[in-house]
């Protein structure tokens, strides 16, 4: 058995699973700037992910997320998918249910009402004009994180398996006080993916399945959407 720090031993006792499942309602995905403050750890390691904490594998990672999402998002079933999540109008019927609503997306209402033109029937002429990557780039958000997460299980397990795995990793940075932005083009778009898995010597039998920027949220939750429960148990 290896050796654990204090700081390790402390860790391990707070995040004990009956003070993770506090966490449930406190956790949410923020797409704003954390904080620039040093992250407060607490000894807080796992050995399904890496936490990239130097500034320069940070950097690189915001970059080849804005290349990764420009390249997916060129496609068109791609675009007409994720509109069709998108809840950009306050009063939409699902956004109290499901979906990526505006205030989720950090998006003020004059934004909102263009996003389904910019990326719908006017992004062949922005993409022409060479305009369309700058739809997608986050790079600059993406850097005011001080902790990029890459999480990485076994080829062989079981889904149900991995997403356990990666809602403790979750309710873990939520008890930390953290709150995190999935970039998932970068485990998506398999050159990114074996990028990553080769800079950061991902192990060959696991297989990266999410990165995500996490931190100190500047401002307030926005609000959840939850499914009733009609839909959930007919």
């Amino acid at each position: 058995m290896e050796h654990e720090t204090l700081e390790q031993v402390v860790t391990r006792a707070r995040l004990a699973p009956s003070m993770l499942a506090d966490q449930l309602e406190r956790r949410f995905t923020w797409r704003g700037p954390f904080a620039g403050d040093t992250p407060q750890l607490y000894g807080w390691t796992r050995k399904d992910t890496q936490l990239v904490l130097d500034a320069p594998t940070r950097d690189w990672l915001a970059h080849l997320n804005d290349r990764a999402s420009f390249e997916i998002m060129r496609g068109g079933p791609f675009r007409r998918e994720l509109l069709s999540w998108m809840r950009l109008r306050d009063d939409h019927p699902r956004a109290p249910s499901d979906g990526l609503s505006r205030r989720a997306l950090g998006l003020g209402k004059g934004r909102a009402r263009l996003v389904p033109w910019q990326l719908g029937p006017l992004w062949p002429v922005m993409n022409a004009l060479g305009r369309a990557k700058s739809l997608t780039a986050e790079a600059e958000m993406t850097r005011t994180a001080p902790v990029i997460a890459c999480f990485h299980r076994p080829v062989t397990e079981s889904p149900v398996e991995t997403g356990r795995a990666y809602l403790r990793l979750c309710l873990e940075a939520t008890h930390l006080g953290f709150a995190g932005w999935p970039m998932a083009a970068l485990s998506d778009h398999p050159a990114a993916r074996e990028e990553i898995e080769g800079r950061l010597a991902i192990d060959p039998d696991d297989r990266l399945v999410q990165v995500i920027r996490f931190g100190v949220p500047m401002g307030d939750p926005p609000p959840r959407a939850r499914r009733p429960l009609s839909e959930l148990i007919p």
